[in-house]
């Protein structure tokens, strides 16, 4: 009825701060068809727990790729590493090298979240670390 129609109108509408992540809801239909990929092959309380040395002699590692959120900082926190990270970022740096060493992240370097890479820019000039920009979400 017309009643229900106008009714709609007045509705609140709301806007989702974050996107929806397909390329995450792709990767969940393969976990599903191989459940193995969910077991992990190491875990470690932080970064600061990895001996990167090693993973670059014994396992051919030339590069690592880090998260930004709950990895090397705070949620959303793009001024500072946090506390449990530090040391491990200084030893992938030494390890690895600065131009080896990069930051994916999915609230910054994406042209949907983080318009003109404000964020991803701030992050460089704070850590030193190149952000790598990019149009998709990481699963």
């Amino acid at each position: 009825p017309l009643s229900t129609i106008q009714s709609l109108h007045q509705i609140p509408t709301f806007t989702m701060v974050q996107s929806i992540n397909t390329k995450a809801i792709f990767t969940l239909t393969s976990i599903l068809r191989r459940p193995a990929l969910l077991i992990p092959h190491v875990s470690v309380d932080s970064v600061s727990h990895i001996d990167y040395p090693a993973l670059q002699q014994h396992a051919g590692i030339r590069a690592v790729v880090f998260d930004k959120d709950n990895t090397l900082t705070a949620p959303y926190d793009e001024s500072s590493v946090h506390p449990r990270a530090t040391v491990g970022l200084q030893h992938a740096l030494a390890t690895f090298g600065p131009s080896q060493i990069a930051i994916l992240s999915n609230s910054a370097g994406t042209t949907r979240d983080d318009p003109g890479f404000q964020q991803a820019q701030a992050i460089e000039e704070q850590l030193g670390i190149h952000v790598i920009r990019h149009e998709e979400k990481k699963p």
